[in-house]
């Protein structure tokens, strides 16, 4: 929790700083907000498995996002990311989710602060020493995209996915499996646009 509110404490500060210049360019955000584009991120997890009576994880991670805008309002995209949870405790493991998706960007292109939406089937697989899962659902996300620059923001956004466990190994092999997980995501970080071409 307290690096959670350092870092939307820090992203905060960089978005009052940001807002000046932002004004400035936001004539020429419409150039840049279609064609591919990609984006880093730092983030805050937490999971909760079911099945097992497992309690709510959290852990902290990096993403990885790239996708194309077939206009300034839509475009699709695919993601991966990977987290360390439980990161002070001896028993630690990893969680992998994998997003292919779409994209919704509702106001103009000319804006500054832009909102966006994104629907995804996603992945996801543990690494744990003893019991590991995989299975796959849907990600629903929502956040704001800031723009310093034309082809720069900072995106600020969360992720909240529903995940059907479909497979468990508890060490003796792959074993079929049926029940639910929930993971959220709170992501910060920059996204740049390469473009595809200029609006007249």
């Amino acid at each position: 929790m307290k690096r959670l509110v350092c870092i939307l404490s820090l992203f905060s500060l960089l978005l009052i700083s940001a807002l000046p210049a932002s004004s400035q360019h936001s004539d020429d955000i419409s150039s840049i907000s279609d064609g591919f584009w990609g984006s880093f991120s730092r983030s805050i997890v937490i999971s909760s498995i079911n099945n097992d009576g497992r309690t709510t994880e959290g852990g902290s991670g990096i993403s990885f996002l790239a996708g194309y805008n077939l206009s300034p309002n839509i475009g699709f995209f695919g993601g991966i990311e990977g987290a360390n949870m439980r990161p002070d405790m001896d028993n630690m493991f990893g969680l992998g989710q994998v997003d292919l998706g779409i994209q919704l960007m509702p106001l103009s292109e000319s804006e500054s602060i832009r909102p966006y939406f994104r629907a995804a089937l996603t992945g996801m697989s543990t690494v744990e020493r003893d019991l590991n899962y995989r299975g796959g659902g849907l990600a629903l996300t929502a956040g704001a995209a800031i723009y310093v620059l034309p082809q720069l923001a900072f995106n600020l956004g969360y992720t909240h996915s529903i995940i059907n466990i479909q497979e468990v190994n508890a060490g003796n092999g792959w074993q079929e499996a049926d029940f639910n997980a929930l993971t959220g995501r709170v992501q910060v970080g920059l996204a740049y646009h390469f473009g595809r071409r200029s609006h007249s």
